[in-house]
């Protein structure tokens, strides 16, 4: 009988044991994840092609466009306590051909290269109270060529900062999911001696975060700084029980393809003012000066419902005026207010570590003292799907339908129904 009892006795300790070993860890929260002091810079070249169609209600008929893109994008994120800057360098060329709704059918095309840069960093006054500071702003240079049934030119500058202040945090919680993609494979192949608590996989998570900042010429080199780094920290926690062929093809597999999907967490509330300046030259006798004073009411908002879905919506209010000077005899001078309202709402799926799905609802209101368009509203529906295929190469897809309702007087502006697709190739160099 005793004999009995010790048997049964050890097998469900083994049995536990077992259990621990094979349990997942679905139950833990995003959102608790806490960044490290971090600074990334990513250089990103793009290859898209878009097209669209719409239906007029004011004229009877459709128009088809298609345009293609070449782009490349530098970006510097620093993330601390105290301090978030996001900077952001994109150069970009590309064209379109439309045939459109118009009294002679007209084809035209188009032609632009442009240079954008875009700030935003956020000074907090005290981390509990998650206070802060935000300044930064936009600017751009652009040449474009139209060709109608004459060719013409444009140059563009212009400059928009911003200052402002707000409240809360969204927090980058990308990492916290790729170390929970690296925990889930290795139990799932007996690997694990233990399951680790949240505050294990946090720590983990820390790790794997302050790793990614360091910089090297070499990617091998790199590769190996980083898979060496969590696979002796693992060790010296006695969290693995192995370190053969079969654990590091694993931790390789999920460093390359864990970190595809941005995870965001938190909520922030802003108000800042953007006055601008826009200077434009047509090629012709004359030249255009913008001046802009705006002031704008923001909010973002990311909750990770669990490990595989994710609540994201944003909405903005502002307020707009703009001064248009014409240097020639023809034009007068233009003023406008305007008033804005944009919100967003999209529901995300991620199902593993190479794929993400998105579909969501926008809205852009806008109501100005503009004589020629007192309104615009553009109700949308929109999803988009994300495949990753190796380090360096990503595909990227979208699609959106949506209503328009305007009493804009102007021609190619009265679209009642419209609907658009994108295709992105990414290519990165680093």
């Amino acid at each position: 009988m005793k004999t009995k009892l010790r048997l049964t006795t050890a097998l469900l300790m083994i049995a536990g044991a077992t259990a621990g070993y094979g349990q997942n860890y679905d139950s833990y929260q995003l959102k608790d994840y806490t960044l490290p002091n971090i600074k990334r810079s990513a250089l990103d070249l793009g290859l898209g092609s878009n097209g669209d169609f719409a239906t007029y209600h004011k004229q009877d008929g459709t128009a088809y466009n298609i345009e293609g893109r070449f782009s490349a994008d530098f970006n510097h994120r620093v993330n601390t306590r105290r301090f978030i800057s996001n900077q952001d360098f994109l150069v970009s060329l590309g064209g379109f051909q439309r045939d459109g709704v118009s009294d002679n059918d007209v084809k035209t095309s188009h032609f632009e290269v442009a240079g954008n840069y875009a700030n935003q960093s956020q000074f907090y006054f005290n981390d509990p109270k998650k206070w802060f500071w935000q300044v930064g702003g936009t600017a751009q240079l652009s040449y474009q060529r139209d060709k109608v049934e004459d060719k013409s030119t444009y140059f563009t500058a212009k400059i928009i900062p911003k200052a402002g202040i707000g409240w809360g945090r969204i927090e980058d919680v990308t990492d916290a999911r790729q170390a929970v993609y690296i925990l889930d494979k290795l139990t799932s192949k007996g690997i694990m001696k233990k399951h680790l608590s949240d505050s294990e996989v946090n720590e983990l998570a820390q790790v794997i975060s302050t790793v990614k900042n360091k910089r090297f010429l070499d990617s091998r080199k790199h590769m190996i700084d980083e898979i060496t780094t969590v696979s002796t920290y693992m060790a010296d926690k006695g969290y693995t029980q192995s370190e053969g062929a079969e654990y590091f093809t694993t931790l390789y597999d999920y460093w390359l393809y864990g970190d595809l999907h941005q995870r965001l967490s938190g909520l922030e509330a802003g108000f800042s003012v953007q006055p601008g300046y826009a200077h434009t030259d047509p090629g012709e006798d004359y030249k255009i000066n913008s001046l802009l004073m705006a002031a704008v009411l923001e909010m973002q908002y990311e909750k990770p419902i669990n490990l595989y879905w994710q609540h994201s919506a944003e909405l903005s209010l502002g307020y707009q005026y703009l001064r248009t000077k014409y240097e020639d005899d023809y034009f007068e001078t233009a003023e406008t207010n305007s008033g804005t309202l944009q919100g967003s709402y999209y529901l995300g799926y991620y199902p593993n570590s190479r794929t993400h799905l998105r579909a969501g609802i926008m809205e852009d209101l806008t109501i100005t003292d503009d004589s020629y368009r007192k309104r615009y509203s553009a109700t949308s529906l929109n999803c988009e799907a994300y495949y990753y295929v190796s380090p360096q190469f990503r595909i990227q897809g979208s699609a959106q339908i949506g209503y328009c309702a305007t009493d804009d007087d102007y021609i190619f502006a009265d679209k009642k129904w419209f609907g658009n697709y994108r295709i992105t190739f990414t290519y990165s160099i680093f």
